[in-house]
């Protein structure tokens, strides 16, 4: 008696945003267990189910929320998932550049990104070793994305390590993870802009 029902009296597209809400919650909470964090973080990915949602995710600080959780061991699975729904928007995986059309998703996606380090982040796990292929392949597959950019394509050349570790993974026994590992680098020599982009080329095939 006196409890609302949500699932009730909201319509499917508002419940599904009010337990978003409440995962997002969650991760902003300094109380809350690791394991309420990475199921929170594993339910983010399920319920973002289009722009709107990742718009509006965004604008609650979810990428600054997966920076934080990307320093953890126990949540950087799911939190790398969840950075892969934020991307896998028909306007960015779709095209073959970044729209960065100043107030569409992909230009605010952006911002966000540079503001968080997050690139300087995923680099960094790629060069972890004891993180699995599976996983890295995630990566590959967020930064093959990010690199459509120019700028962020120059920011992913920028970081130590980052086309090494990358070329390493053409090696991978996992297909999937060094098919997108292959695409990322490719995405990254086509479209940096720092310097000639022969020379980006060539920085790329040194690494392999």
């Amino acid at each position: 008696p006196g409890r609302t029902n949500l699932k009730s009296s909201a319509s499917p597209p508002e419940y599904n945003r009010d337990l978003l809400d409440r995962d997002l919650v969650i991760l902003s909470t300094g109380t809350s267990t690791k394991e309420e964090r990475v199921s929170a973080l594993t339910k983010i990915s399920k319920r973002i189910r289009n722009q709107a949602d990742r718009a509006d995710v965004l604008q609650a600080g979810l990428v600054a929320m997966l920076n934080g959780q990307m320093q953890d061991t126990e949540t950087i699975p799911s939190s790398i998932m969840a950075l892969l729904s934020l991307i896998t928007d028909p306007e960015i995986t779709d095209l073959q550049w970044w729209d960065d059309t100043p107030g569409s998703y992909p230009h605010l996606l952006r911002i966000e990104i540079e503001r968080h380090n997050i690139i300087e982040r995923l680099v960094a796990l790629l060069c972890w070793s004891l993180l699995a292929d599976r996983l890295k392949g995630e990566i590959a597959r967020i930064l093959l994305n990010l690199s459509k950019n120019g700028p962020m394509a120059d920011r992913v050349m920028q970081q130590d390590g980052a086309l090494r570790a990358l070329s390493v993974l053409l090696d991978s026994d996992n297909e999937a993870c060094a098919s997108l590992a292959a695409a990322a680098l490719a995405n990254i020599s086509y479209w940096s802009t720092e310097g000639p982009r022969l020379m980006a080329r060539l920085q790329v095939l040194c690494a392999v």
